[in-house]
């Protein structure tokens, strides 16, 4: 069994990048490897609720679900955070 950290960096809003990375993660749980991820640039738009104008919406979704029980950790930039919440409310 492996740790391995896998790093999104695509705008979920421009590519189905960003939820296929998912899907190849939650594939790698299913072979018993423990998974990081890292979300940088515009993939923590994905952690958004609101995500009606991402490509791959539905499977997004159903990803996220998954992901948010089989993947504890999760990391994302604090500052990156604030930035793409405060951009999307304005």
């Amino acid at each position: 069994m492996a740790h391995l950290a896998i790093l999104i960096r695509t705008n979920p809003k421009e590519s189905p990048r960003a939820t296929e990375a998912i899907r190849i993660a939650l594939g790698l749980i299913s072979c018993q490897h423990t998974i990081d991820l890292i979300l940088l640039d515009q993939a923590p738009l994905l952690l958004m609720t609101e995500q009606n104008d991402c490509l791959d919406n539905e499977m997004a979704q159903q990803y996220l679900l998954a992901m948010s029980e089989l993947i504890p950790t999760v990391y994302v930039l604090k500052d990156r955070l604030q930035e793409l919440f405060l951009s999307q409310s304005a």
